[in-house]
C-alpha cells in the first residue's frame, strides 16, 4: 500500500496508533533491559617442536628415538586436530560447562593456518567465561601430555610443547544478542500496530456503510390510480338482478299554479 495512504490512516486513527506504538516501545525497552548480557573470553595456543628436536639418543651406540607424533610431516597440525576433536566431545564439555546455564564453550583452529588451538567461552558471568577458558587450556595440555606419555613414556624431551599465545582475555560484554532481541520485539510491535490500525479502519468503514444503508428509506410504491366512476353505471345499478325504476322527480309548487297548467299530471 502507498506510504502516504498508510500515514493518513495512521494519523486518522491516532487513538489506536499512539497507544500501540508506545506499547511496542515499552516492550522493546523491557526486553533490552531484562535480556542478559553475554561476556566472551578467548585464548589461543600453538604447538611447537621441543627445543632439543623430535629425536633423542639415550646411547650414542643406539639409534635416536623420535616422538611418534612428530615422525611424519604435518605432525603438529594433526596433533592439534585430534586435540580439538577430543575437547569438543560431550563428555569433556560437561566437565567444563555448567549444563544448567546458558554458557557455551568452543574449541577450534581459529581459522588459522598451522597447529593452533583457539578457545572461546561465552557466559552471562564474566568470571565464569574466563574460568572456562582457563580450564579448557589446562584440559587440552593434560590431554596432550597423556597421549605423549602413552607413546613415549621415558623420553619427555621429545614431547610436543604447547605454548599459549593469548592468555585468557578479560571478558567483554557483547550486546549483539540483546540488540537483536530488542530489534525483533520492535519489529513485531510495529507490525501489530499497523494491523490494529487497519483492523480498526476496516471495522469502522463497514459499520458506517451499514448505518448509511439503514438511513436510506425504502422507496414507496406509487399509489394505484383510483378508477374513474362510470356515470352510466352510477345511473343504472343492478339490484338483485333487477333494474329498479328510476324515481320520478317530485314536482314542487301547487297544482293549480299557472306555470304548471301545461304539464300533464301522472295519475294512477
Amino acid at each position: 500500500m502507498d506510504l502516504w495512504k498508510t500515514l493518513q490512516v495512521m494519523v486518522r486513527r491516532w487513538y489506536v496508533t499512539v497507544p500501540m506504538f508506545l506499547a511496542a516501545l515499552g516492550v522493546t525497552g523491557a526486553i533490552f533491559i531484562t535480556y542478559p548480557t553475554y561476556y566472551d573470553s578467548e585464548g589461543l595456543l600453538i604447538l611447537t617442536v621441543p627445543t632439543g628436536g623430535s629425536q633423542v639418543a639415550s646411547n650414542p651406540a643406539e639409534n635416536a628415538y623420535a616422538n611418534p607424533l612428530l615422525a611424519f610431516d604435518e605432525g603438529l597440525r594433526i596433533t592439534s586436530t585430534f586435540l580439538i576433536q577430543a575437547m569438543n566431545t560431550p563428555e569433556v564439555a560437561d566437565t567444563l560447562v555448567d549444563p544448567d546455564s546458558d554458557d557455551s564453550l568452543s574449541v577450534t583452529s581459529g581459522e588459522l593456518e598451522g597447529p593452533f588451538i583457539a578457545v572461546k567461552a561465552t557466559s552471562t558471568s564474566p568470571e565464569r567465561a574466563r574460568r572456562m577458558v582457563t580450564d579448557a587450556i589446562v584440559r587440552t595440555r593434560l590431554d596432550l601430555l597423556q597421549h605423549q606419555r602413552r607413546l613415549a613414556p621415558s623420553i619427555p624431551a621429545t614431547y610436543i610443547v604447547m605454548t599459549p599465545i593469548i592468555e585468557p582475555t578479560t571478558p567483554i560484554g557483547q550486546n549483539n544478542l540483546k540488540l537483536r532481541a530488542a530489534g525483533a520485539a520492535l519489529g513485531v510491535g510495529l507490525a501489530a500496530s499497523l494491523l490494529a490500525v487497519y483492523g480498526t479502519e476496516s471495522y469502522l468503514n463497514q459499520r458506517r456503510r451499514r448505518q448509511e444503508a439503514r438511513a436510506v428509506p425504502e422507496q414507496e410504491a406509487p399509489p394505484e390510480p383510483e378508477p374513474q366512476p362510470d356515470e352510466q353505471a352510477e345511473q343504472v345499478k343492478q339490484y338483485n338482478g333487477t333494474v329498479p325504476a328510476i324515481p320520478s322527480k317530485e314536482l314542487t309548487g301547487p297544482a293549480d299554479d299557472d306555470t304548471l297548467t301545461d304539464i300533464p299530471r301522472v295519475t294512477d
